[in-house]
């Protein structure tokens, strides 16, 4: 499964408005980014190694109109990916965990953002949130 977590911030330091977070599973990403002939299964992504899985996220960015920036395997400043479309730059984590994810990667992707114009964020886990992510972006 891939479960995402986007968040828009209008400012880095206000409060979340309802409409400004939304999560999705597997069966809604794939409805929403890939093209009707584009398969992929869990045990696919299960298979991939962590830079596999953050190389074929951003090529789903990029066939859906994103010009896309990968970044540095280490040392990446909290960031895997960096998209832009219609003059917005997004700053995506992706995990590709068994185990959830918990507030603290959430805080790091947030903390990335510290300096910079970017307010919009997208977290991708193959393990989903666990209860103090959720709470931290709700």
């Amino acid at each position: 499964m891939i479960y995402l977590c986007y968040c828009k911030q209008r400012e880095i330091n206000s409060e979340l408005e309802e409409d400004d977070i939304s999560f999705m599973d597997e069966n809604e990403i794939q409805e929403y980014f890939f093209h009707p002939q584009i398969k992929f299964t869990s045990q696919d992504i299960r298979n991939m190694n962590p830079r596999d899985f953050e190389v074929f996220m951003a090529n789903i960015f990029s066939d859906n109109g994103y010009s896309i920036t990968i970044t540095k395997y280490t040392c990446y400043g909290g960031k895997d990916i960096i998209i832009k479309k219609n003059g917005i730059t997004f700053y995506v984590e992706c995990k590709h965990w068994e185990s959830a994810v918990g507030r603290p990667e959430l805080q790091k992707l947030v903390g990335a953002t510290v300096g910079s114009a970017v307010s919009d964020l997208i977290f991708i886990s193959t393990g989903g949130f666990n209860v103090n992510a959720m709470n931290y972006v709700c």
